[in-house]
């Protein structure tokens, strides 16, 4: 494409959302239904999203969107925005649009008195997004992996090469005798159907004396987790009735366990960590799960945790990044990673 040819920009109508999920499964090979788009988009209790397209003649070559999530910013609630579904035509990767649409985005932002905007991109968006867009990388974002089957872990990763099972020397049988071993806690669990109040309390209290972290109160996790139309999550809660000393979110995709919630009272609490982790690592076993997976800033304290319990962080990798719209001194504090908390999550909503 020429740098020259033209391309308009303006918001989401709801005529759109056919293009949208057209473009959406051309750009990440993934098909999304109406109903989870209305899900993130529409059905957020912090607010209504920010969606910005951009149209060659009448064809959608790009789309920018902003979700709304309130944040605990100096100890006082404010409204930012995560960027999430950033998408452009191949095509047109060189004509300007990334910048254009970012550029006015952020003025939509600004005007609505947002303090920043933030996100998780891949280590391929985040050089153009540093560069074009004024990208603050604060931290990255490993994906930690505890192996359940490692044969069929490498015979989904190359799919199409021949993996001989005696190449593996430890049978499955001691291995994960070693896993359960490792997991051995004499603390019960139980599932949840609902999130009480005291398991509400126990998320929203869970910052570990940070400056910054997102709010979710009992409203915003039944969106997050109940929900959702497409994902059935299992909450499990370790410790005495009726008050909760910590909480595992997971829920089971593609033949992986990925945990988007792993929280305890206190964090040193490695009874509670292990009694959690056996009902995740039970409940895959049961669906046949190749692995557990779990993000994780590397700055974070249960990094040390998860590596003793057998988890090691893989290739891939995304971080954690700011566009702010506040003063030199915020800013100086904001990109500080130590003064953060961020749940691990396993989408794009944090």
């Amino acid at each position: 494409m020429s740098n020259h040819q033209t391309f308009q920009l303006r918001l989401f109508k709801d005529t759109d959302l056919t293009s949208v999920n057209r473009l959406f499964t051309s750009v990440f090979g993934i098909k999304r239904s109406a109903a989870a788009w209305h899900w993130k988009f529409q059905e957020n209790p912090h607010g209504k999203s920010i969606i910005l397209l951009a149209f060659s003649d009448h064809d959608l070559i790009g789309h920018y969107a902003l979700i709304p999530r309130k944040i605990n910013l100096f100890g006082s609630l404010k409204n930012a925005y995560q960027e999430v579904d950033l998408m452009i035509n191949s095509k047109y990767s060189a004509g300007g649009v990334f910048r254009k649409m970012g550029k006015h985005i952020y003025n939509i932002a600004g005007e609505q008195d947002c303090p920043f905007t933030f996100g998780f991109p891949n280590q391929t968006s985040l050089p153009a997004g540093k560069r074009i867009l004024g990208w603050r990388a604060i931290g990255s974002i490993p994906l930690f992996t505890l192996l359940l089957n490692p044969i069929d872990f490498l015979k989904n990763k190359f799919s199409n090469q021949e993996i001989n099972k005696n190449h593996y020397s430890i049978p499955d049988k001691i291995y994960h005798r070693i896993i359960s071993l490792r997991f051995r806690s004499r603390k019960k669990t139980n599932q949840i159907k609902i999130f009480d109040n005291q398991t509400v309390r126990l998320l929203q209290n869970i910052n570990r004396g940070k400056n910054f972290y997102f709010e979710r109160e009992e409203e915003y996790l039944n969106w997050r987790y109940f929900n959702h139309p497409d994902k059935n999550y299992l909450i499990v809660c370790s410790g005495p009735d009726p008050e909760p000393e910590g909480v595992a979110i997971f829920c089971h995709s593609d033949h992986q366990t990925q945990i988007a919630e792993f929280e305890l009272k206190y964090s040193e609490d490695y009874e509670t960590a292990k009694a959690l982790m056996m009902a995740i690592y039970s409940d895959a076993l049961k669906r046949q799960s190749f692995a557990i997976r779990m993000w994780m800033l590397e700055s974070d304290p249960y990094v040390s945790m998860l590596h003793s319990l057998g988890f090691s962080p893989r290739d891939s990798k995304i971080h954690h990044v700011i566009r702010s719209f506040m003063d030199p001194e915020s800013n100086r504090l904001i990109w500080d990673p130590e003064r953060w908390y961020i749940s691990s999550g396993d989408s794009d909503c944090v």
